[in-house]
């Protein structure tokens, strides 16, 4: 099942921290994202959630939103995320990819990287080391 991140390029810890231009700019690709992922899975319904600080569960200090269709009965599944191998991975995004196309949607692309020195930088932004695996950054 498709899960997708959207996360704003300059370094902002919470959505409290936003710029105006950029909250608009999120919800816009945030929208994008959900249009991808609902023509590529057909679910009964798109989750779309953030969590900002520790308390509210907040493992990435960056903003971020997981845009995800639901479950085929409904709603989500919260808890552990299966580790899929970057083959798989791939897959997924080339799949999105090609969704997306189909759409005729331009300027979006969904992207896939690994890489020593994406973990580094998600090391340098605070990161747990148990989550690191979840997420990608461009070069």
């Amino acid at each position: 099942m498709s899960h997708l991140l959207v996360v704003p390029v300059r370094h902002c810890p919470t959505i409290l921290d936003l710029r105006d231009e950029e909250s608009g700019a999120l919800m816009s690709e945030i929208r994008h994202a959900a249009r991808i992922v609902d023509a590529a899975e057909r679910r009964p319904g798109i989750a779309v959630w953030q969590n900002n600080g520790i308390s509210a569960n907040q493992a990435v200090a960056h903003v971020h939103f997981h845009v995800a269709a639901t479950l085929e009965e409904g709603g989500t599944r919260w808890g552990e995320v299966p580790k899929l191998s970057v083959a798989e991975t791939d897959a997924i995004a080339e799949r999105l990819r090609q969704v997306e196309a189909s759409l005729g949607a331009l300027g979006w692309i969904v992207k896939h990287r690994s890489s020593r020195s994406a973990d580094d930088r998600l090391q340098r932004a605070g990161v747990r080391a148990d989550h690191r695996e979840k997420f990608t950054l461009e070069p």
